[in-house]
Formats: C-alpha cells, structure tokens, sequence
C-alpha cells in the first residue's frame, strides 16, 4: 500500500475490527459516545435501493460535528509576544484564572470551533500550572492539518487508565518485559505514581485555532519547535515539571526536536548554577507512526493526495464524510470531534450565512518545509535523553538505523497494524493502554 503523511484507509474487510473496542478495557463509564455519531468505525452503509434525498440526509446525520468539546479539555488561550496566540487544550490545571474573551478572528477568516467557556490568559508564573504529586505533564503535539482535538478520545482513555490503576486489576501487557507494577498486582505503587497528571495538548501555528502575528505560513521546523518551547516555557517557567512528549507524525517530529532543544536548555541551566526545583526535564517521548525513511518517502503521495482532496465543502457533515470514507480518519466518532477544528468558515459579505468551508491549514503551501521536517530524525529519536517509544502501524516502515536500534533495546516499540496513520484517533482505547503501560513501566 502506498503511504502518504494523512491517510491510511482500512479496507471493510480489515478483520472486522471495531476501533472503539479494541483493548482489555472498554470505553470509561464517564466516556460515553456522543449520540450524534455512528459507534462503529466504518463509514455507515447506504441501502442499495435507497437514492433518495431523505435516505442522503440521514446518511450525513451520522456525521454531525461534536461542537462542544468540554468533556474533553478545557481551552486557553495563550499569548506570546512576536509569535502570536496558541490555542492551549489542558486537563488538570489550576482553575483560579479570569475568564477574558478569546480574540476574534478575522472577518474574512471566521472560527468555526466552539468558544463556550474558552479562557485567554497572559500566563505569569506559571499560573496555568497545576502542583499534583507527580508534577508531570504529558504534552501532546498533532500531525500537520490535524489540531489538538484528534487527542480528544485517546487523552479521555488514558485519564481513566490512570485514575482507576490503583485499584484496577488489569492485566495490560502490550510492551515487554519487565512487568509494570500493575502487571505484578502491586498497586500501592501505581496509586501514588499516577495520582495526577497534567495533560497539555497545543495547535500548532496555522493550524486550529491558534493565530500568529507574523507569517502564518512559516511552517519550517524550526519555527514550529520554537512555537513550542517558547510555549512550554511561558506556561511551566520556574516550576519544576517533567516532560513527556507525545506527537504524531509532523508531531512527533517536533517532539523529538523540543526534546533535544529542552535537553541543551537543561544543561545550560546547571551549568548556571539554577536550583534544581525550577528546571524543566523532557523524561520521555513518544513518537508515534513518523519514521524518517518511510515520512521522505511518501512525500510524493502526499502532493498527490493535497492536490485531489476537495477545496470546499457545502458543511461539517460532508467534510467528516469525505474524511471517513478516504482514510484521514477511520474513526467516526473521533472525526466528529476532531475534523470541525481542521475547517474554516467562509461567509457572504455580510457575514450573514456561511457559504462554505475550507481546510483550516493551507499544507499545500507548505511543501518546502516537508523535507527538512523529517531529515535526520532517526539519528535525534535516539539521541535525546529520556525514554523512548515508538508506535507504529508496520514494522515495514522501519529505517536501518532505527531497525538496529530496536534490537539493540534503545527504545520501545508498539505495532498497531489495525489502524490507519491516525492511530490515536483510529483506536483511542488502545492507544491510550500502550501510553498507560509505557509511562507505568518507566515510572513516568
């Protein structure tokens, strides 16, 4: 199969897997299913005798956009000098800030996401951060086109791994040996080391609802790595915290990048004689299905697949169809959250109606930066300093390099070869388990 950098659509004959279901442990209690969205993972069949604009209609109703995503994060609003605004999605932070009104858009370039309960904020002193027991924080960083809300089901997941671990008795054994504590049935140890996390997921520039004062267009690597340290560093300065970096594909290649940035940044402040209790450590990163060979490669694919998908689209509804039903997301119900964020609103003139919608991120004008954003990230994954994971969905895409690194147990590695490239949206619950058993394992 060919790849690209965003799809990987699974056949209906794909061992008849349903994505929600795909682990020891169902969907938390508290995670029900939005009842707008179909509970499969497949696009909803159409009678064949059935052309009819009613029949069309119910067919679209089964992707209605989940608007309202506060079950799931809360946003802020995070204001860098010379940057711009980055829309920031956490769970587990201090609830002592003011609510401001979110910066509106530009007429010509109207938000469709969901403001309800939105809070701006200019972070001093870490006011974003929350002091928990563990004082970790998982920073979750999207594919390119994708947003933060493509975490939404996955984070879900992994939140009710970690609050129900110390009494839950689950056998979870997706990595190798050795055993997590939870394996070994010693729950005392999982009870105060997941107590609490921080859970941090940023838009990238040009990208949700995040907006840059300078060139929106800047999507080089660097750009993008110093978009989220600077981040990092205006939430979380002069506390302590540890990091763990999760990102998927474009995303991932930045995490390792900010990782190997935070690790000379670290340095540096020992160096300086910093006390130890105000620096930030990167102790774990998590890429997951970007490796550097097989990402160069479907390059071509990728164009290929920019330049055929639609411009436009009449609603929501027929823009999560179309994702569905061509591989950018084999979930349903994680493309009803996830792909209203990925869209733009374009109104008539007196912004009365809505005409249309477009692609919130112009990727096809960022083709110049899609080689540096892999180059050498074989080599960085295996030089940063904390623990590493990676997720795949085949071993085939592996390089040398990193083939022979895994033999030589320089990093974890998962295969999920039942999903598509999405595979946090794709099989959230399994994902989340992976991620659970991963930071339990290393004590993270």
């Amino acid at each position: 199969m060919q790849r690209d950098l965003f799809t990987k659509k699974l056949s209906s004959s794909s061992s008849g897997v349903n994505h929600q279901e795909n682990s020891t442990m169902g969907p938390p209690s508290s995670m029900s299913m939005p009842s707008t969205c179909h509970p499969t993972s497949r696009s909803p069949q159409k009678s064949p005798n059935s052309n009819s604009p009613s029949s069309s209609e119910q067919d679209l109703q089964a992707f209605k956009p989940v608007l309202d995503y506060s079950a799931y994060f809360e946003p802020h609003d995070v204001h860098l000098e010379e940057r711009g605004t980055f829309r920031v999605y956490t769970i587990n932070h201090s609830s002592t800030m003011k609510n401001q009104p979110v910066p509106t858009t530009t007429t010509s370039e109207p938000s469709t996401i969901s403001s309800a309960s939105i809070k701006s904020i200019n972070i001093n002193n870490s006011i974003l951060g929350k002091k928990s027991k563990s004082d970790t924080v998982l920073v979750f960083i999207h594919g390119a086109g994708f947003t933060s809300l493509s975490w939404a089901l996955c984070i879900k997941h992994l939140q009710q791994f970690v609050i129900k671990s110390g009494g839950n008795m689950q056998n979870i054994n997706f990595l190798r040996s050795p055993p997590t504590p939870m394996e070994m049935g010693n729950n005392n140890i999982l009870t105060n080391a997941f107590d609490d996390y921080e859970y941090c997921a940023i838009d990238l520039r040009a990208h949700g609802a995040s907006h840059t004062s300078t060139n929106d267009l800047d999507l080089s690597i660097e750009t993008l790595v110093d978009d989220v340290t600077s981040v990092l560093q205006k939430v979380y300065q002069g506390k302590k915290r540890d990091f763990v970096l999760i990102g998927h594909s474009l995303g991932g290649a930045i995490a390792v990048r900010v990782a190997a940035k935070m690790d000379k940044i670290e340095d540096e402040q020992k160096k300086a004689g910093l006390q130890v209790n105000s620096i930030m450590t990167v102790r774990g990163v998590i890429v997951i299905d970007m490796v550097e060979g097989s990402a160069l490669s479907s390059l071509p694919n990728t164009k290929r697949f920019l330049e055929s998908r639609p411009k436009k689209f009449k609603t929501m509804e027929a823009a999560i169809k179309w994702s569905v039903q061509n591989g950018v997301v084999n979930n349903i119900q994680s493309a009803c959250i996830s792909i209203p964020s990925q869209l733009q609103a374009i109104s008539d003139e007196d912004h009365s109606e809505i005409m249309y919608y477009k692609w919130r991120t112009a990727l096809e004008h960022s083709e110049q930066y899609w080689t540096d954003w892999f180059t050498n990230m074989s080599k960085l994954f295996l030089s940063v300093r904390g623990v590493k994971l990676l997720m795949i969905t085949s071993t085939d895409i592996l390089d040398k390099e990193l083939t022979i690194a895994q033999m030589q147990g320089k990093f974890q590695m998962k295969v999920l070869n039942r999903t598509g490239h999405c595979i946090q949206e794709d099989d959230p619950s399994h994902t989340a388990e992976v991620l659970f058993s991963f930071l339990s394992r290393f004590r993270l």
